[in-house]
């Protein structure tokens, strides 16, 4: 009796867990911007929203690490201007000490030049981290414009995808997704409370799979495999303002 009691208690903890992690990702990438897993899409948080987020990425992939160890990043993103969205983030090394290493702070932006309509894809460009007192200290740099378009297959399955294009225009100690990138999400929406997407895509340097649960339109948590082995993980909390 105590076990199943103790179950039920450690089962019920998981949940809340679950939903205090699982905020957000309503399109919103691990980068803090809206998209994919790691590659953007043209969409934009909607307006008015602010998310927080907290994002884990494997050590296997990360220059910035040096490939040893896994990296954590906080970020904050506004969608409050209807045709742009800004993002800020702060990254670190786990397990970093403080007299070797000091955090990463960055900014993005995107800019909607083009709205969906119909047959017409949505169409953006983008900054990510464009400025840093170092070309040593500038990480995660990416110059770029992408197009995506959604489809609604019914009335539970929709999906989109996207095709971008990124460039090294600004001098930084590494990139991200220069050259060709994009991707393809399946949404299901069963419930009115609860909807989950399947997510591949290529960065121009990897592919990579992912899933994202969203829950009453404001919980949601992002999991995927960077390079289809390293595990990497996401998680926000949309604010309506």
């Amino acid at each position: 009796m105590k076990s199943l009691a103790k179950n039920r208690i450690t089962g019920f903890v998981a949940f809340l867990f679950i939903l205090f992690l699982s905020s957000f990702i309503n399109a919103q990438s691990l980068n803090g911007l809206s998209g994919y897993f790691k590659t953007p899409n043209a969409f934009l948080s909607d307006d008015g929203k602010l998310l927080i987020g907290y994002t884990i990425f494997n050590k296997k992939y990360q220059y910035y690490s040096g490939y040893k160890e896994h990296v954590g990043a906080v970020f904050i993103t506004l969608g409050y201007i209807p045709q742009f969205e800004l993002s800020l983030r702060i990254t670190r090394r786990f397990n970093a000490g403080r007299s070797d290493h000091t955090v990463d702070r960055m900014f993005s932006g995107k800019l909607l030049i083009f709205e969906e309509r119909g047959y017409i894809p949505a169409f953006s460009v983008g900054l990510q981290n464009p400025y840093s007192t170092l070309e040593s200290a500038n990480h995660f740099n990416s110059t770029y414009f992408v197009i995506s378009k959604s489809v609604q297959f019914s009335s539970v399955f929709s999906g989109s995808f996207t095709i971008g294009r990124g460039f090294d225009w600004i001098k930084s100690a590494d990139h991200e997704f220069i050259g060709f990138f994009g991707g393809a999400e399946i949404i299901i929406n069963p419930l009115n409370w609860m909807s989950a997407s399947f997510i591949i895509e290529n960065t121009a340097l990897r592919s990579n799979a992912a899933v994202k649960i969203l829950l009453f339109n404001h919980f949601a948590i992002l999991a995927g495999f960077e390079g289809m082995d390293a595990l990497s993980l996401g998680s926000a909390i949309i604010v309506q303002l």
